[in-house]
């Protein structure tokens, strides 16, 4: 029996009929929006949405029609909750695959994780090296627990080493840092450097680390010392008040990160090292690092920058938009002020109910081929979501509210967001595999034939507004997603291998759309 990942790479890769998917789905979106047009003040959308299902789909029972209901307007909900929430994070200078990450890490644990090859033996060997200097650095030569009431600095000093070292294995860099401590029955030299960055015999960057109570503290001790050509590393939170004690020297709360040194290590503040020295010293317990913590975390900010990829691909290729452009040509379409309005002012959710049920009526009767009946009724409205969010920004484009770069970004994020929206909701090999229905492959451009469709029922104008927008964007958009897929299949070539057959699925079928379009 065939897997869902199987069924999707089928889909994926057989013929696409694109102008006869976009005249099969027209009638179907007409009906719908035209219905919810007429819709009475009154009615909720969930009780014209069941009404509009037993229409269409009269073998359905009615506890299916109710289900299917509650769940695209459930899905609805959480794609607009996330969107926004992504545009929040996005406000305040945090990246799409960072929110998709922080999104993500609880959904992430369950991914199965397979063969790593080279990659992760390279990864166990550091983390491996890792655990064991952590150890050394807590017990004595005799095995016991250090009972050193400054342990806790030194503690930070391993912590910062391991961090990076792993996140330099995890992005195949060469970088390794390690600490610089005394040979056993030495002591530690007057102002001798704590922290040392290599590449191969090269060094690149030295840290002194001082880790006070507060930046006060912290300060106090730097200045007790002559640490020339030394960087400062200081507990998470006070890096920007101890720069200002310090403007001639570097200052920060992390090793690396710098123009020389990309990889960087987790910040951290010293009540967690505070915490970290009670734990060892009170009940003889050290957390250690397993690689599964660093490969789930890696995996999903490297699904986030290709959903970003993958959203910004289908304005690129754009030909879910010149076919729904090409099924209206020479029709003058009455306006529908409710689809109008949904595209101008933004007040979209019954159309998003509307274009979601058309879809899922299209699917179960087999007109679109590139979905199965069945296909889940998450996929379905992300899909519609997606088109009718794509809209909405074509629309600005082409009346000059937003730039071409503005555009491209806003597309991106649609994806973005409804890719932490399924990995969330479904968690594991079964939200990979849906997830592949949605970002990758020809079905992506469903939403470009939602999109374009919404347009033209809109009227004919803001049709060919939103199709005005689709041509804009295109060149801007390839430019963009380009650069973006170069940095995407560097990082994901030791990832494509790592990870089970349904991430592997969508991490090649994202590859040969990628290699297809930006080639």
């Amino acid at each position: 029996m065939k897997d869902a990942q199987q069924q999707v790479n089928e889909r994926q890769n057989a013929p696409v009929p694109l102008e006869e998917v976009a005249q099969n789905l027209k009638p179907i979106m007409k009906r719908f929006m035209d219905s919810y047009s007429q819709k009475d003040e009154k009615q909720s959308d969930e009780e014209w949405l069941v009404i509009r299902f037993h229409e269409e789909l009269p073998d359905k029972s009615e506890e299916e029609i109710s289900q299917m209901t509650r769940e695209v307007l459930s899905e609805i909900k959480m794609f607009d909750e996330n969107l926004s929430d992504l545009n929040n994070a996005r406000s305040n200078g945090i990246s799409n695959e960072e929110w998709v990450c922080n999104k993500m890490e609880d959904a992430a644990v369950g991914v199965s994780v397979v063969e790593y090859g080279n990659y992760l033996a390279n990864i166990d060997n550091v983390l491996g090296q890792n655990n064991q200097q952590l150890m050394n650095v807590v017990t004595t030569m005799d095995g016991n627990v250090s009972m050193n009431s400054n342990l806790d600095g030194f503690i930070a000093e391993q912590l910062h080493v391991n961090s990076f070292n792993a996140n330099a294995a995890l992005e195949n860099q060469s970088y390794r840092a390690e600490v610089l401590s005394p040979e056993a029955g030495q002591s530690y030299g007057k102002n001798s450097m704590d922290i040392l960055i290599r590449d191969g015999n090269k060094t690149l960057h030295q840290y002194q680390a001082k880790f006070g109570k507060d930046s006060h503290a912290t300060t106090e001790m730097l200045k007790h010392g002559n640490y020339n050509n030394q960087r400062y590393l200081v507990p998470k939170g006070q890096a920007e008040t101890v720069q200002e004690k310090f403007p001639g020297k570097s200052v920060s709360d992390h090793i690396g990160g710098t123009d020389k040194v990309s990889t960087k290590s987790k910040s951290i503040s010293k009540e967690q090292v505070k915490n970290a020295q009670n734990r060892v010293q009170e009940k003889g317990k050290l957390v250690g690092q397993d690689w599964n913590s660093f490969t789930n975390r890696q995996l999903a900010i490297n699904i986030g920058k290709q959903a970003a990829v993958a959203g910004i691909g289908g304005a690129a290729l754009g030909a879910g938009f010149h076919v729904a452009a090409k099924v209206f040509k020479g029709e003058d379409i009455k306006a529908s002020e409710v689809v109008e309005t949904a595209i101008v002012s933004g007040t979209d959710t019954g159309i998003k109910a509307a274009c979601a049920g058309a879809l899922k009526v299209g699917v179960e009767k087999g007109l679109v081929p590139m979905l199965a009946k069945g296909t889940s009724i998450g996929v379905i409205t992300s899909i519609a979501c997606i088109g009718v969010e794509n809209a909405k920004v074509l629309f600005k484009l082409a009346t000059g509210e937003i730039t071409g770069l503005e555009a491209v970004d806003l597309m991106g994020r649609t994806t973005v967001s409804t890719t932490a929206g399924i990995l969330g909701a479904m968690g594991g090999e079964a939200a990979l595999g849906a997830l592949g229905f949605v970002i990758t492959g020809p079905v992506g451009l469903l939403g470009g034939i939602v999109a374009g469709t919404v347009g033209y029922l809109a009227g004919s104008n803001i049709g060919n507004l939103v199709y005005d927008g689709a041509k804009k964007v295109a060149s801007v958009a390839k430019s963009c997603a380009s650069t973006i897929w170069s940095g995407v299949k560097t990082v994901g070539s030791g990832i494509g291998s790592a990870v089970g057959s349904a991430v592997s699925g969508i991490g090649n079928a994202i590859s040969s759309v990628g290699d297809w379009l930006f080639a």
